[in-house]
Order: C-alpha cells, then sequence, then structure tokens
C-alpha cells in the first residue's frame, strides 16, 4: 500500500514539475512558442502560458514525441470531442428554445395589443354585413363632384323585376322618397361613392346596391336624402 502511495505521489510531483517547467515547442506548422509554461493539458491539446497570454495548442499540430510527452490518448481525445460537441448541441437546442420562448411571448404579447384592435374590425365587418341594404334604380338626373342626383321614379320595369325576387330574399328594399322625413325633400335620391360616376351621363340608367345615410344633401334649394354606394 505504501509502495502505491509513493508511486502516486511520485507521478503527481511529475506532473507538476513537468507543467511548471519552461518548455519550447515548436508545432508542426513551424509555430514556436519560447519559453512557455504548460499550465493545463487537457485530452485534446495542452494550454500554455506565454508572456503575452494563453493559448491552448491541439494534439494535433504536436509531434508524435510532444504527444507521448504530455500524455496524449487517442481514444481520450475523441471522447472529450463527442462530449464537447454534445455540449455545444445542448446549448444551441436551449438557446433555439429560450428564442422560440421568447418569440412566442413577443408574439403573444403583440396579439393581445391588438385584440382591441381586432374585436374592433369584426365589430364593424359584423356591422357592415348586418346593415341594411337598399336598391337604388333610375335615370341620372344630375352630377355633382361629391356624387349624383338619382330620379328613382324613372327606372327600368325590365331591371326592377329582374331583382325583384332575389331582393325580397335577402331582405333588400327599393329606395324611395319617404314623405315622414319632410314635405320639402324632393322624390330623388343622392348617390355618394358610385365607382363609375366620371363615365355616367345626365339620363343614364343607374342600378346599385346601397346604404341609407342619416344625412340629407342640399343642391340649391333642393334637399334629397343621402344614400351610399355598396356594390351594382
Amino acid at each position: 500500500m505504501r509502495t502505491m502511495k509513493t508511486a502516486a505521489t511520485s507521478f503527481l510531483l511529475f506532473v507538476s514539475l513537468t507543467l511548471a517547467r519552461a518548455d519550447d515547442i515548436t508545432t508542426l506548422k513551424g509555430e514556436k512558442f519560447v519559453a512557455v509554461t504548460v499550465s493545463r493539458i487537457e485530452p485534446d491539446g495542452i494550454v500554455v502560458l506565454k508572456s503575452d497570454g494563453i493559448v491552448k495548442i491541439p494534439f494535433s499540430e504536436l509531434s508524435p514525441d510532444l504527444r507521448h510527452k504530455y500524455g496524449y490518448n487517442p481514444q481520450k481525445a475523441a471522447e472529450f470531442a463527442t462530449a464537447i460537441k454534445a455540449a455545444a448541441s445542448r446549448r444551441e437546442a436551449e438557446i433555439a428554445t429560450q428564442q422560440a420562448a421568447a418569440k412566442a411571448a413577443t408574439n403573444q404579447a403583440a396579439a393581445s395589443q391588438r385584440e382591441p384592435e381586432i374585436a374592433t374590425q369584426q365589430a364593424a365587418a359584423k356591422a357592415a354585413t348586418d346593415r341594411k341594404k337598399y336598391r337604388v334604380e333610375g335615370h341620372v338626373s344630375q352630377k355633382l363632384p361629391d356624387g349624383i342626383v338619382v330620379d328613382p321614379n324613372t327606372m327600368d320595369v325590365s331591371v326592377f323585376y329582374e331583382h325583384r325576387d332575389t331582393d325580397r330574399a335577402a331582405g333588400i328594399e327599393m329606395a324611395a322618397y319617404t314623405p315622414s322625413m319632410g314635405d320639402h325633400l324632393q322624390p330623388f335620391l343622392f348617390l355618394t361613392g358610385y365607382p363609375d360616376q366620371a363615365k355616367l351621363a345626365d339620363g343614364d340608367m343607374v342600378d346599385a346596391l346601397v346604404y341609407k345615410s342619416s344625412g340629407i344633401r342640399e343642391v340649391g334649394e333642393s334637399t334629397y336624402h343621402i344614400y351610399v354606394f355598396s356594390s351594382k
């Protein structure tokens, strides 16, 4: 037992003296390290102290004699490289998981911030869908920069019957003069947003689905109901 302890102690002393001694090392590439101290031996190389810092020299860059001197073991070097690679892979996976979690949190925060906006948009879309539509049929009585005056009393009867059944099924009514709004209103309609307005001329036929506005439009001494174009 005492002999084994003595041997172990001698080996450690040898290693300590080996590491502490200043060495001159020349790599297989011809790079020289003069009067350096080996501070640590790892399975894949040696770490040396220089006058200007620390550097690790891989065993692959050392001669067979230097590899033997510093206890190079190919099997341990391969195991060490595998462990380093596995640790790097685990770290990469950990970073990817953290980045994915951070991205998910950012997206969740952005979605939460947009919830009121989305709710408003959905409510607006539902209101637009639920909003009652009317059909305007008649001839152009007058064109203005912001719309056209339509006379619904001059509608084309054939067009009326073409849409009548489908309009009734969809709950679409004919836009018409409403006496309850006042006798000062003219039996005409004011239509805004019509896409082909620039191509229209007085007397042209207009056939469109519209929304009824709560406002009225004054043109000279005349006042008209306002309807907003929806589709043809």
